[in-house]
């Protein structure tokens, strides 16, 4: 028999390799690229078609289509959002809170900043470098180098949900590699792209799009350094723009994405909302995640903010608040009772009458336990041995 030469066995090994990846449904992203105002708008139209259906805005859950977010009805005055927007520049920078655009589908790590005048009034020296791809409001992070966000079902930031894909207009990109969009499964990367170099004021997108939903969470950086930085109330700029020298500053403007999907086997990663409690030491096997909402001092509703107790040695439990940090609301704990009755007991005391929602979910076995509480009413314990968190 004629043994391969090495070419042909290296045609022989490609070929079955590809044949591998057919067969596991493991076929390359598409990813859509463009710069320059006609060039992004060619690709972001590409991105959508790919995506397929249509633009479902802030509508109830679809099960195809995809969301836009670009940051033009957000208010700059201190009245968007019913008042939950930080101003940090009155009428011209705010720090949106985190569920903002909970209605989309988008739950952010941390509060990011939204600006009317390109971010000049916090870094004079940017000033006309970030105008807006679709006027006239871009968003970018503060303090920290990057935006990071995870998806939940349009609505409801309760439910954790998963995509097939995320696209970002970025602006001011003038260095290879400075800007980049990384998709997730929770820690896990799925895939880091970097945004192409538009020039000075240009916008330039990368979107990229998977066969299957498994995009859980979403890493955006733009630039090498964040604009500004806000503490204590006091807005400092973060050095001027100098790609030469490693430090290009950027911002972004619209997200386009898939529609996110309910999925509640999303590995949870902590965030300022969201507790990630452990079964064994370090799984942060259930996120847990409450919303509020009252009548009480003129209507307030928000999220709950994650007050994780891990460096004191407490993981399998954790506390919120609604109003401020020193005032926590709840109190949640988890207990493994697989031994006894095949569940996870769940308990919890809040310390409010404020109305709220209550959700943990099993982000192994998927279930999901959820109890609530009626505004205007002394918050009961919760102390439940036949939870939804069952053990198989």
């Amino acid at each position: 028999m004629k043994l391969a030469t090495a070419p042909s066995r290296i045609a022989l090994a490609l070929t079955a390799l590809l044949t591998l990846v057919a067969a596991r449904g493991e076929a390359s992203p598409q990813v859509f690229t463009g710069t320059g105002a006609a060039g992004v708008a060619t690709a972001i139209a590409a991105f959508e078609a790919a995506i397929g259906g249509s633009n479902n805005g802030g509508g109830a859950p679809a099960h195809s289509g995809f969301r836009v977010i670009n940051w033009d009805a957000v208010a700059l005055d201190g009245t968007d959002f019913a008042g939950r927007s930080k101003v940090i520049v009155p009428g011209a920078v705010v720090g949106i809170p985190v569920d903002r655009f909970d209605a989309r589908g988008v739950t952010f790590a941390e509060v990011y900043a939204v600006a009317g005048d390109g971010f000049a009034s916090v870094n004079p020296s940017i000033a006309g470098q970030f105008p807006a791809f679709s006027p006239a409001k871009t968003f970018a992070m503060f303090n920290e180098p990057s935006i990071e966000l995870s998806l939940n079902v349009p609505g409801n930031s309760l439910t954790p949900a998963a995509n097939r894909g995320f696209g970002v207009v970025f602006i001011d990109v003038e260095r290879s590699h400075s800007s980049s969009l990384e998709l997730l499964r929770g820690t896990e990367s799925l895939g880091k792209y970097y945004a192409p170099v538009g020039g000075n004021g240009q916008p330039s997108f990368i979107g990229v799009l998977l066969d299957e939903a498994t995009v859980t969470h979403v890493e955006v950086v733009p630039g090498d350094a964040q604009v500004f930085n806000f503490e204590n109330g006091v807005v400092s700029a973060n050095g001027s723009d100098n790609p030469g020298a490693g430090h290009d500053l950027a911002v972004t403007d619209d997200f386009i994405y898939p529609e996110p999907l309910a999925d509640l086997t999303a590995p949870c990663v902590p965030s300022d909302s969201i507790l990630c409690l452990d079964d064994q030491t370090g799984d942060h096997r259930v996120r847990t995640t409450v919303k509020f909402s009252t009548v009480q001092g003129g209507g307030k509703s928000g999220v709950g903010q994650a007050i994780d107790l891990t460096s004191l040695g407490v993981n399998h439990g954790g506390l919120f608040w609604f109003f401020g940090a020193s005032n926590p609301e709840v109190l949640v704990k988890i207990v493994n009772a697989c031994s006894v009755n095949d569940n996870y007991w769940i308990y919890a005391s809040a310390g409010t009458n404020v109305g709220f929602t209550l959700s943990l979910v099993d982000t192994e076995l998927g279930h999901q336990a959820i109890y609530s509480n009626p505004d205007l009413t002394e918050a009961l314990p919760i102390q439940d041995s036949d939870t939804e968190l069952t053990c198989n």
